[in-house]
């Protein structure tokens, strides 16, 4: 939806593949640091810490598209859903990283509730909210 949104816009469209270009490097950083490091489990901060900035460097781009982008193109886009879904995967993220609850009541969360399930719902639930968004955005164009 940046892409699009900014691609409808002329003065806009070195933006839009700028940031393309800049989410997808970090995405791809990101990817490459967790595929080096997957079997050193004391560099799981590093990977968590390395998806969250991923995932926040579309922020630049959106706050930028809702801020500058010309109205006409962009009546209806709503930053909220986005900013809510990336705090939701950020909240995920840290959860696993910081191994919660199964760290604070050891044995208590080895099959239900454990934080690596807690972070798959907290993920579902944020792209469910930024596939809603995306569509809401198309329709409204």
């Amino acid at each position: 939806p940046m892409y699009y949104g900014m691609i409808m816009c002329e003065e806009s469209r070195g933006w839009g593949q700028f940031y393309l270009i800049q989410v997808w490097s970090f995405c791809f950083l990101a990817t490459s640091m967790t595929l080096y490091n997957r079997n050193n489990k004391d560099n799981q901060w590093m990977n968590a810490i390395a998806y969250i900035l991923s995932g926040w460097m579309c922020a630049f781009g959106l706050l930028h598209m809702a801020l500058y982008t010309d109205e006409r193109l962009l009546h209806a886009f709503p930053v909220f859903p986005w900013a809510l879904g990336g705090i939701t995967y950020t909240v995920g993220a840290i959860i696993y990283a910081l191994k919660i609850p199964e760290r604070c009541i050891p044995k208590k969360f080895d099959i239900w509730l454990h934080s690596h399930s807690i972070f798959h719902w907290m993920i579902l639930f944020a792209a469910v909210l930024h596939f809603w968004a995306s569509i809401r955005v198309f329709h409204e164009r």
